[in-house]
């Protein structure tokens, strides 16, 4: 419990090691211990946050943060990215301070002290909840204690890595796109020398600098590009990799975390305290999804929760990437999840009432689990997931916990029903099965309709794919 309520409620995998999260991208892995990240794997596009490109083999204790390792809240790894949620807890410092300062100025007004006694014999005649009380004795903590933990404190995200569709939720500076650039030119000509090592000849290699073609390693016939039919409405992005965490500006979390609005208005004062009481985050392939809950608060209404779940990144079906795929884009309030794999974007909607079904939508090209191995859809299909019939008793209400995956995808869902008290929990799989990575026991190279998983007897606490196998921890 203490490792949990000090690294932002979130329960240790593992606390007599000392574990508390684990993650993977495609060829990198971090893990958060109660001294920091421990990082491992690929670094060839700088994800694992070390200031360089170099890659290792074994663990280490090294990572580069702009802000103290015990304020960490989440971790997630996308394919070639990592995006953490960490606490700014400098904004809290000068936040509170200001507060105070206002707040000292309120009581130093005979008007706000006016204002302040007429509003407590409102309240008292009105009568408070426990809960609004409680939020009270928040609000006064906030104005008068010097501890920046006795509120919710607001949120930053950082990111490393691969930034070439807008994954990190920043663009690249002059540096960036000269490092970009060096690190072609190396590889380059590395290639080149390959090539020629080979037995080919220097000349017949492709000139991959820019307004040259590619030349095929046999016969050295060139490749021509394919015509270009439709006039591209924006400007490629640049490629470049971050190799340090940076922080990933997001106007709906900097400076919002603990606001005071106080006004005289016919000798009245409201006081409203507005908390960010969470941060989730999701690092996909070329893609990353953030899900804030704010609430905004005040003595006489109690708490105003809301939900807000905004993505950035890889757009789809051959669309370009420009500078405005790296800004947040929030989506629909009925939207409840979102899910990027290779080429492929999922979205679950949920009606506010729970009377009905969530809905599974896809975009993209490939497996989209819609019976063809090799499809295009440019607008949202719906993905139909086959009823539960559990001992003759067929369900008939679907939630969608979780969507995992890259080339192939599972589905955390609970079924339920009228007639039954407890909800049934299952396991979905389609995609890639070239290695047998989904479980089902299947030589099919690919399952192209969503099946359900029957070794899952008990639901799994977590399922991570990787390119080409699956891992679940179950309880």
């Amino acid at each position: 419990q203490s490792i949990a309520t000090e690294y932002g409620g979130r329960a240790a995998l593992a606390p007599s090691c000392g574990l508390i999260d684990l993650c993977c991208g495609a060829y990198h892995t971090i893990a958060w211990m109660v001294d920091g990240l421990y990082v491992c794997g690929a670094n060839d596009n700088g994800q694992l946050g070390l200031g360089d490109f170099e890659n290792r083999i074994g663990f280490i204790h090294a990572v580069q943060l702009p802000l103290p390792i015990d304020h960490l809240h989440r971790i997630s790894c996308g394919t070639f990215h990592t995006v953490l949620v960490a606490s700014n807890v400098q904004a809290t410092i000068t936040q509170l301070t200001n507060l105070r300062e206002e707040q000292d100025s309120m009581d130093s007004s005979a008007v706000a002290s006016t204002s302040q006694q007429h509003t407590e014999e409102v309240l008292k005649e009105d009568g408070l909840s426990s809960e609004q009380q409680q939020l009270k004795k928040m609000i006064d903590k906030a104005l008068s204690s010097d501890n920046s933990d006795s509120v919710m404190l607001p949120f930053a995200i950082l990111a490393c890595g691969k930034g070439d569709f807008g994954e990190l939720g920043y663009d690249a500076d002059e540096w960036d796109k000269l490092s970009a650039m060096e690190k072609r030119l190396k590889q380059h000509v590395t290639n080149k020398a390959q090539y020629v090592s080979q037995g080919g000849k220097g000349d017949e290699y492709a000139d991959f600098t820019v307004g040259g073609t590619q030349t095929a390693s046999s016969g050295g016939a060139k490749f021509k590009p394919k015509p270009n039919f439709k006039k591209a409405p924006v400007v490629r992005r640049p490629e470049f990799s971050s190799h340090t965490f940076r922080r990933v500006p997001f106007p709906f979390l900097d400076g919002f975390g603990v606001s005071l609005s106080a006004r005289n208005d016919e000798q009245q004062s409201a006081i409203k305290l507005r908390v960010i009481s969470s941060v989730e985050i999701k690092a996909m392939h070329h893609h990353t999804a953030v899900e804030i809950c704010s609430t905004d608060a005040s003595p006489r209404l109690g708490h105003d929760p809301k939900r807000h779940l905004y993505h950035f990144g890889c757009l789809y079906c051959n669309q370009i990437e420009s500078a405005a795929s790296s800004a947040p884009r929030s989506v629909p309030d009925h939207v409840k999840l979102l899910h990027a794999g290779d080429e492929i974007f999922f979205t679950v909607t949920a009606k506010p009432q729970e009377v009905e079904s969530d809905k599974l939508f896809v975009i993209g090209k490939g497996n989209l689990g819609l019976g063809e191995e090799d499809d295009f859809q440019d607008t949202p299909q719906e993905v139909l997931l086959p009823p539960l019939i559990v001992e003759g008793r067929q369900f008939d209400k679907i939630k969608i916990d979780s969507i995992t995956g890259r080339f192939h995808f599972f589905i955390r869902a609970r079924w339920t029903s009228s007639g039954v008290a407890e909800p049934c929990e299952c396991v979905y799989t389609f995609g890639d099965n070239f290695m047998g990575q989904t479980g089902l026991n299947s030589e099919e190279n690919a399952i192209t309709v969503p099946t359900l998983v029957p070794s899952f007897n008990r639901h799994p606490h977590s399922i991570s794919c990787g390119t080409r196998h699956t891992v679940a921890i179950v309880q």
